[in-house]
């Protein structure tokens, strides 16, 4: 079924620009130095390759157009999951220690009106250490930098690595919903309170984020740093690296199946 509307597509294509040079051609015929050449020889004899040759571009045309449809049709239906932080439906708890570990939460949606299907996140609290703290104006009155950001980032990669699998699952047209993120092992009271009291080390909640859709395999990169809890809640700031859409996400999928 699909091949024949492949085969049709073509067919149509083919018949348009074929129809629009034997439209044409008896207009051609009148330019006097065309007269004087077709006089030479006769017309079959003049038009038949050159028809032949026209009718074989046409058909390349017609593989192409109908390709180019389909692509557009396809690319026209891609989902797009986005992340979402500091926002009334998400759960803005404090990244205290739970189990040993630090977590927070941040949100996901799906905001299209095509289905995201395999949908798999991995997400990761990594801990990096200051320059100064936060309390001390930096330059650019912002405790990240793009070379701590880069670290985060590998170093979520790298815990990824050796991760088994993650939960795959699906986001309906504009669904929306949370996950949690933790650090990677126990963190200890004197790392919290490097954290929350000294404010001379920043939680960085990094990932990736991989969907399915009609257009392929997406992913989304992710990077956010945690200013220190005030009175139970946690506010998320974008960093300025690692925020980035991948519209081919196959180098990914060691670190998201």
């Amino acid at each position: 079924m699909e091949l024949w509307k492949f085969i049709t597509a073509v067919f149509g294509t083919w018949v348009e620009k074929v129809g629009i040079f034997l439209t044409i051609l008896p207009f051609i015929e009148k330019i006097p130095r065309v007269k004087q050449w077709l006089s030479e020889k006769p017309i079959i004899d003049r038009f038949v390759p050159a028809l032949w040759v026209i009718g074989g571009i046409c058909v390349l045309w017609g593989f192409y157009a109908a390709w180019a449809e389909e692509h557009q049709k396809i690319w026209s239906q891609m989902a797009y999951m986005a992340i979402r932080v500091n926002e009334p439906w998400i759960p803005n708890r404090p990244s205290e220690p739970h189990g040993g570990r630090a977590w927070v939460d941040f949100g996901l949606e799906n905001t299209t009106q095509y289905p995201a299907t395999k949908e798999a996140t991995a997400a990761e609290l990594v801990i990096a250490h200051l320059d100064h703290p936060i309390g001390v104006v930096a330059p650019d009155n912002n405790p990240s930098t793009p070379e701590l950001e880069k670290a985060a980032w590998e170093q979520m990669l790298r815990d990824q690595e050796n991760t088994e699998g993650h939960l795959v699952t699906t986001y309906d047209p504009f669904e929306k919903n949370f996950k949690s993120a933790f650090t990677k092992g126990v963190m200890l009271k004197p790392e919290h309170d490097r954290i929350n009291v000294e404010q001379i080390d920043l939680l960085y909640l990094v990932g990736i984020e991989k969907w399915e859709s009609a257009g392929g395999i997406h992913a989304k990169t992710f990077c956010y740093w945690l200013q220190p809890p005030i009175e139970g809640a946690v506010q998320v700031d974008k960093c300025r690296t690692h925020n980035d859409y991948i519209d081919d996400a196959t180098d990914y999928l060691k670190y998201v199946q």
